[in-house]
C-alpha cells in the first residue's frame, strides 16, 4: 500500500512517488481524480458515509454498493 511504500522510500528516491498509488488504492479518491482532475467522464456515483446518504437514496433503482478501500475481484461489492 502506499503507505507502506512511503517507509520504504523514506531514505531512498521513488522519482514518481505514491500519489498515483494512493488514488488508485480508494475509489472515491479515484472517481473524484478522473472526473475533476482528469476530465473523464465516469458512471454517476454517490459517496455514502452516514445514515442520513442511505436514507436519500431512490430505492427504486438498482444499484453496485461498493467499499472505498479494500474490494478486489468482486469482494466489497454488492448489487
Amino acid at each position: 500500500d502506499a503507505d507502506g511504500l512511503d517507509a520504504v522510500i523514506k531514505d531512498g528516491q521513488l522519482p514518481q512517488g505514491t500519489d498515483l498509488l494512493r488514488i488508485s488504492q480508494n475509489r472515491i479518491f479515484e472517481k473524484d481524480f478522473l472526473s475533476n482532475k482528469a476530465q473523464v467522464t465516469v458512471a454517476p456515483y454517490k459517496v455514502v458515509t452516514s445514515n442520513q446518504d442511505l436514507a436519500d437514496i431512490d430505492l427504486s433503482k438498482n444499484y453496485v454498493l461498493k467499499t472505498a478501500t479494500g474490494g478486489y475481484d468482486g469482494h466489497g461489492q454488492k448489487v
